[in-house]
């Protein structure tokens, strides 16, 4: 993006809100009254006083539960490898319009 003089980098950025409790979306902590699952393991527990050595997505768990998929779940909650959190950034970049209208060529 040249702005001025100065070329600027841009990229795109899409925040998905996440809970910090149960590691679901589209809500904050202090708003959840859902279960608490480590974003490690899945476990009843905060990530700070998990102990496994197995990475488990509760999101990704829930899912193939819910919806009867075979996701991998071999990851922690909100990575680059949860095809959960994958859909909610995709879902999340379609509600966004980019307007060419007023953009200079």
């Amino acid at each position: 993006l040249n702005i001025g003089w100065s070329s600027c980098l841009v990229r795109e950025y899409v925040n998905v809100l996440s809970c910090f409790k149960c590691q679901g979306f589209n809500h904050k902590a202090k708003d959840c009254t859902k279960q608490r699952a480590c974003k490690k393991c899945a476990g009843e527990h905060d990530i700070n006083e998990c102990k496994s050595k197995v990475n488990k997505c509760i999101n990704c768990i829930q899912a193939n539960q819910s919806l009867n998929l075979k996701l991998n779940t071999n990851h922690v909650a909100r990575s680059e490898k949860c095809k959960v959190m994958e859909r909610r950034v995709n879902f999340s970049k379609k509600r966004v319009e980019f307007s060419a209208h007023n953009a200079r060529k």
